[in-house]
């Protein structure tokens, strides 16, 4: 492991970094009566601080060969770094009577959950708060939505042939598609991308009547699949059909693979979703569970309209994992097979290279044909027939990748559910706030409900969720790989 080019690399990213959050700022002195302003100077300065000394000793090193090892350890690192660093203007908010992040924890807790894009919060009151704070949190979404990385590399062109490492790591798996040749060249299309989907979403908002302050943070963290809102209701605030209609169409797009908006935007191949086995099964357990959901709340209210309303859109929200709410779904409404229709959407997730969290339809598919196949093979023990997705033979290796995947993903839920459980927290409440944190998802249910908040836990275990956030946002082997004797040997 080279400790240098480590320390190097991670100097530049908090550089960056320190200028984003500088940015923030200026969005202080546009509401002139901001108390933010000074939080975001101060944590800029902060930040830039520690990249210079991280990176000023090292500067002259050759980073170009950065191995699969340092590609792992570099992602890490940068994630908890900027994690750390991003709650940083929270923290120092204090000074200004704001106690909601009056732990450094919470602090910590607020920002990892926006970069990680999973949308849990500590903040009471969030209409009270300074409009740069607000900005952080939904920027914070935005940039960790399609990766802090994948945004350095477009602009920082430092990273040399090495970046590839770091994407790799990155961008949500089981499959990362380059798009180009170039790595660099990749992110920038994503990103680029990324920005034309959002500005156009902003645009449709301001349509619906939203200021531009909440079209801007809500296009944000819907993109992001984050759920970060401006209002203490959330969506309920804008009490709108047409905005939570849009709101559902650009959820399902961020929660699908962005490779196939690059060639239905970019090349004109629409026909691309058509052919995509998993967006053609991600669209259908979208649908599948809306009716379930939907049909229960009829059944229950007898109003047709609120249920065609509202199930699609908290069902989109729960699946791709941006955790939004237009009503409360843990109320009377929403019986045993609409909540049932929820849960099952929070173990799913969105598409494998989207900005949603959780397992991944690609996951659920591969596990389906391999257990169908593993039938097949106990009635056939001769047979010689391959698991196929999209006319290619499955590899073994990523079969038992996607096998270990889930099984530490449960693992994972199970141990921190269970240390939540014995610290005094309800077994509900401890494994749907586990759930929420590991998928990414934000809300859950009982005591952090899509109408509460964090602010129940104790600062460790507010940083051992922010622990579960990461591994679920960098999907679990970036991270656990560290942990192996074996990841340290030569």
């Amino acid at each position: 492991m080279n400790f240098k080019v480590v320390s190097k690399i991670n100097g530049l990213f908090l550089i960056f970094f320190s200028l984003i959050i500088a940015t923030h700022i200026f969005v202080g002195l546009i509401y002139y009566s901001d108390k933010g302003t000074i939080s975001f100077l101060k944590a800029s300065i902060v930040t830039l601080i520690v990249g210079i000394l991280l990176y000023i000793p090292f500067r002259n090193l050759d980073n170009d060969n950065i191995s699969h090892k340092e590609g792992f350890f570099i992602t890490t690192t940068s994630w908890i770094l900027i994690g750390i660093t991003g709650g940083l203007p929270f923290f120092f908010q204090k000074t200004f009577g704001d106690f909601s992040f009056s732990s450094f924890a919470s602090s910590v807790f607020e920002s990892i959950s926006g970069l990680t894009t999973t949308g849990a919060t500590v903040l009471v009151g969030i209409e009270s708060h300074p409009h740069s704070i607000l900005m952080w949190r939904s920027t914070t979404h935005w940039i960790g939505g399609m990766g802090f990385i994948v945004l350095s590399l477009t602009i920082l062109p430092f990273l040399g042939i090495g970046g590839f490492q770091l994407f790799k790591a990155e961008v949500p798996g089981p499959t990362q598609e380059k798009i180009t040749p170039r790595i660099r060249e990749t992110a920038k299309i994503l990103w680029k991308l990324y920005l034309i989907i959002t500005v156009a979403l902003i645009i449709l908002l301001l349509f619906g009547g939203m200021s531009f302050f909440d079209s801007v943070n809500h296009a944000f963290a819907t993109l992001a699949t984050g759920g970060f809102s401006t209002k203490n209701k959330s969506m309920e605030s804008f009490d709108s059909a047409y905005i939570e209609a849009v709101v559902t169409f650009f959820m399902i797009v961020a929660g699908a693979n962005f490779s196939l908006h690059y060639y239905a935007i970019f090349k004109g191949d629409i026909k691309k979703y058509f052919k995509d086995l998993e967006f053609k099964v991600y669209i259908s357990i979208f649908l599948g569970l809306s009716l379930i959901a939907g049909f229960d709340i009829y059944i229950r209210t007898g109003k047709l309209t609120y249920a065609l309303r509202h199930a699609p859109f908290n069902i989109a929200s729960i699946l791709t994992t941006t955790g939004f709410n237009s009503v409360d779904f843990t109320d009377h409404h929403w019986g045993k097979f609409a909540t049932l229709a929820l849960i099952i959407a929070m173990m799913i997730g969105g598409s494998a290279g989207s900005t949603g969290g959780g397992i991944k339809v690609i996951r659920i598919i591969i596990i389906f044909k391999q257990s169908v196949h593993e039938l097949y093979r106990l009635i056939f023990p001769n047979t010689v027939n391959s698991v196929k997705f999209g006319g290619y033979r499955i590899k073994n290796s990523l079969a038992l990748n996607i096998w270990g995947f889930v099984y530490f993903y449960v693992l994972i839920l199970l141990i921190i559910s269970v240390i939540i459980y014995i610290a005094g927290y309800s077994y509900e409440t401890s494994f749907f706030a586990t759930l929420a944190s590991v998928g990414n998802i934000g809300p859950g249910i009982a005591e952090v409900g899509p109408t509460e908040n964090y602010t129940l836990f104790t600062p460790w275990i507010k940083l051992l969720l922010s622990f579960g956030m990461l591994l679920g946002r960098l999907e679990i082997y970036t991270i656990l790989v560290l942990f192996s004797k074996h990841f340290w040997k030569r």
